[in-house]
């Protein structure tokens, strides 16, 4: 791990004070916001509550963040709130929002603009064999190499659970169908002798299509998916091209999770 990873390590703190309607047990025993903590950090404290007029209320260190009445909004707000905790930390480093497992040896980065269905096909090649690494973020460090910076259990649709036929498997279900599944026992960091290779999500209409993008446009698309304002600095756009030229790459527009699933396991396949 890099000197800039083990500055990112951050510790949290979860309470649930009230009744909120479902176990959050589950997720956050399975959640694992960062790399493990450094000595000497404190830890930061998250609080959740149901309020009395029935908003449900996220709290960080003793202060009030964020209010809702809906508790997947609020769980999506907490992820939201541990990443840019976690990326302000990270000084050095690009990060995307992406997903990323090893399939065969090989990391497989997903990347997309939101909706596109990162998050279904990780399932699913989870389902194929691979092994887990993020589904929110991930540093792209100097050496173009990749870093898990948060790991949390996977939040679906209730369409896309049907579709994987996982309906009976979520620990967290939330009251519009959708269910978060718990980050697999086996998750780890990615191996510094491991290829990569990046799965570009375009749109979810029409058949299957793969298509192979150039270079320049890959590194664009994966500027347009960093988090933090550095990405477009000389030195981000230095290391997200370091990145795109180790690497295989392909576009996917179309198709079913299926059949983008063996896209991928196909890809990393390939010499």
């Amino acid at each position: 791990m890099s000197a800039d990873l083990r500055r990112c390590a951050l510790d949290f703190e979860f309470t649930v004070a009230n009744e909120l309607d479902v176990d959050l047990d589950s997720y956050f025993e399975t959640f694992d916001p960062a790399t493990p903590i450094a000595a000497g950090n404190a830890a930061t404290r998250l609080e959740f509550r149901r309020a009395d007029d029935d908003f449900f209320e996220l709290s960080i260190d003793g202060h009030l963040a964020f209010r809702t009445l809906d508790l997947a909004v609020l769980l999506h707000q907490t992820i939201w709130e541990i990443t840019r905790r976690a990326v302000d930390a990270v000084p050095n480093c690009v990060v995307l929002h992406a997903a990323v497992v090893v399939l065969d040896g090989t990391q497989v980065l997903v990347s997309g603009p939101s909706g596109a269905g990162k998050s279904t096909l990780t399932a699913a090649l989870l389902a194929l064999g691979s092994v887990y690494l993020t589904d929110e973020a991930v540093v792209v460090e100097r050496n173009g190499r990749l870093g898990a910076i948060v790991r949390r259990p996977i939040q679906l649709s209730a369409h896309s659970l049907a579709m994987l036929g996982l309906d009976d498997v979520v620990p967290l279900r939330l009251p519009d169908g959708s269910g978060y599944l718990p980050i697999p026992p086996h998750a780890r960091r990615p191996g510094d002798d491991e290829a990569i290779a990046i799965v570009t999500l375009e749109g979810q209409a029409g058949p299957l299509t793969i298509r192979r993008p150039r270079r320049s446009e890959l590194a664009a698309g994966l500027v347009r998916e960093s988090f933090a304002d550095h990405a477009l600095s000389q030195h981000g756009l230095e290391i997200v091209k370091e990145l795109s030229t180790r690497c295989v790459h392909i576009a996917l527009s179309g198709g079913s999770v299926t059949e983008r699933a063996n896209a991928v396991s196909i890809l990393v396949q390939t010499p």
